[in-house]
């Protein structure tokens, strides 16, 4: 089993994860049909990591519970919990952060300083720098500590299909109607 297959399978993997403007949009892509199994919706907010004055960016992920699909499947360290962050792997080398570190994370109402607790992987997330913003998990409560205004916010909805090798039509027939209310909206 290839590693990527490996981690597919323990993460329980999306064949589509979309990014939406709205709560309410993202949970109306998991009513569509053809659609099996869901996540919850995320909110992701775009921030800066590293240490103060740091201009690597992240989309830090405020998640509530652990999600159904695409779960973070942790590579060292421990599990998230309020007042922490989970940095993607990837993003924690390249920035040259261990688990136990403190993390300076500046939103766009300023600055807080969070330990480090452990570092995870999803199959939706290329490595950091490749795929630029980085990725990062905190709590809800956390994330709105760093990033309170919610009109700045994103939401995921991480989505398994009865027949994954439909995921391009899938999405094409997702987007067309969120593209015309929202033309930022994207899924891969």
């Amino acid at each position: 089993l290839d590693p990527w297959q490996k981690t597919f399978d323990a993460a329980n993997g999306a064949h589509v994860l979309a990014y939406a403007s709205s709560q309410a949009d993202a949970r109306a892509l998991a009513e569509l049909p053809g659609v099996t199994e869901r996540g919850a919706p995320v909110p992701l907010a775009t921030v800066t990591v590293g240490p103060q004055g740091s201009t690597d960016r992240a989309f830090l992920a405020g998640l509530s519970r652990p999600t159904a699909v695409n779960v973070p499947v942790l590579t060292a360290g421990s599990q998230l919990r309020e007042g922490g962050i989970v940095l993607e792997r990837s993003l924690a080398d390249a920035l040259g952060i261990e688990v136990g570190d403190t993390l300076a994370v500046t939103g766009g109402h300023g600055s807080i300083d969070l330990p480090v607790l452990g570092t995870a992987v999803v199959p939706s997330q290329p490595r950091y720098p490749r795929r630029n913003p980085g990725l990062a998990w905190v709590t809800p409560a956390t994330l709105e500590r760093v990033e309170p205004d919610r009109t700045r916010w994103r939401w995921t909805e991480a989505l398994r299909l009865a027949n994954p090798s439909a995921a391009a039509r899938f999405t094409e027939h997702a987007a067309t109607p969120l593209r015309s209310r929202d033309p930022s909206f994207e899924a891969c």
